[in-house]
């Protein structure tokens, strides 16, 4: 019998977000610091990641910055 492996999300780096969004890695990391966008997981000391799934979803709100999101669905 075989066990099953949980399916492990996608996680992207900067550079990555920066290429789905059409920007350069400094503009994530600048939309991150301003709460713009999703903020990411630390995985590490120095590392940063976000999941695949949270930045599609942003991505499909038109990029709306999180602080209008949380309003709207408030």
């Amino acid at each position: 019998m075989k066990t099953q492996i949980p399916q492990i999300k996608r996680m992207l780096t900067t550079d990555d977000v920066a290429e789905l969004a059409g920007v350069s890695p400094q503009t994530v990391r600048r939309w991150w610091k301003a709460g713009e966008m999703p903020a990411p997981l630390r995985c590490g000391r120095r590392a940063i990641r976000w999941t695949a799934a949270a930045i599609e979803e942003w991505i499909q709100s038109g990029c709306t910055p999180i602080t209008k999101l949380e309003e709207a669905n408030a």
